[in-house]
């Protein structure tokens, strides 16, 4: 049984976002946000409620470039920031690539989580683009757009430390 707190996340969410029933959405919210799928859940064994947010990053790679990309996301799970273990994965059932995210629902709102979800999305389409990859990063057009691509690179790039390691 879902907790009030987390009924009332999700009827925040709901307000916020237009669906007109969120008592249907309390045992399985399944949310779309920009076109990537998420879904949200309460860690019942947690006794600090603790939401668990699915963000469906899409199909696994091509055969050529599935041993890179599955590396590049096992370095990105030890670079993880937070005090709570985020974790790529892939779903059996679709071979899907999945974002597993631990969020303490003590002052989550349902902006800050639609915020977050969005960031999420965001890097769910590179990975759809790019796999994480160097090698399939398109080739800038612009200035602006090589410095961008570059900060998205530098941002899903193992530092030093964590290469060494």
């Amino acid at each position: 049984m879902p907790s009030k707190s987390f009924c009332n996340l999700v009827d925040d969410i709901c307000k916020m976002t237009g669906i007109a029933d969120p008592r249907s959405l309390y045992f399985s919210t399944d949310l779309e946000i920009d076109f990537i799928k998420f879904t949200c859940a309460e860690n019942y064994e947690k006794l600090d409620q603790e939401l668990i947010l699915y963000c469906d990053f899409g199909a696994l790679p091509p055969a050529n470039l599935r041993t890179q990309a599955l590396q590049r996301l096992l370095e990105l799970n030890l670079s993880m920031p937070g005090a709570s273990p985020n974790a790529y994965s892939i779903n059996e059932e679709s071979q899907h690539v999945l974002l597993i995210i631990r969020l303490s629902m003590q002052g989550l709102t349902a902006k800050k989580l639609l915020n977050d979800m969005a960031g999420y999305a965001a890097k769910a389409k590179n990975w759809r683009k790019t796999y994480y990859l160097a090698s399939q990063q398109p080739e800038p057009t612009t200035k602006r757009q090589a410095s961008y691509q570059q900060r998205i690179m530098d941002q899903t790039a193992p530092t030093q430390r964590e290469r060494a390691a």
